[in-house]
């Protein structure tokens, strides 16, 4: 299944002051788990971080993967070493440390802006021959295109349907 050609669309264009990561696009992953990422996530997170670099982890709310800049995992770590000196970790503390720090993979794209997809967090999320890539402002998620669907029409109480194949 694949989204319709008018949904696919980035709002960051190259060059445009880009701080936030918007916009969808569903893209082909090869034989070796390599996927290209649309080229306004690249410049975004050269952007924020100087860095080629996504840190993936999996997702604490939705069955997907959620891509960070470096600079993000940076403050977060910050954020932890601070309320760890004051003694304020608190168990959802633990469990967004695990998740970001524990089971995360750093990712960086190649000359032609391909990343290889953990293969551990791909088959956790169920992502296989294509993905679907969507922005969350401060960071942008990776999804199997029949889950994002599904969860799109939930999220958006659109009415959910199968396609006819």
């Amino acid at each position: 299944m694949r989204l319709p050609a008018d949904f696919s669309h980035w709002a960051l264009q190259p060059g445009a002051g880009m701080s936030s990561y918007n916009g969808t696009s569903q893209h082909k992953v090869d034989d070796k788990g390599r996927v290209s990422v649309p080229a306004a996530l690249r410049h975004a997170v050269e952007a924020l971080s100087s860095r080629k670099t996504i840190h993936i982890t999996r997702s604490g709310q939705f069955p997907c993967l959620e891509c960070h800049d470096l600079s993000f995992i940076a403050r977060k770590t910050e954020e932890f070493r601070e309320r760890q000196i004051r003694g304020e970790m608190r168990p959802e503390d633990q469990r967004e440390k695990a998740r970001l720090f524990g089971i995360a993979k750093a990712a960086d794209w190649d000359g032609n802006g391909r990343i290889v997809l953990p293969k551990d967090l791909a088959e956790a999320v169920g992502i296989t021959d294509e993905c679907v890539f969507y922005g969350q402002g401060v960071y942008f998620e990776i999804w199997e295109p029949k889950r994002f669907a599904y969860e799109q029409a939930k999220i958006l109480d659109l009415p959910v349907w199968e396609p006819v194949e």
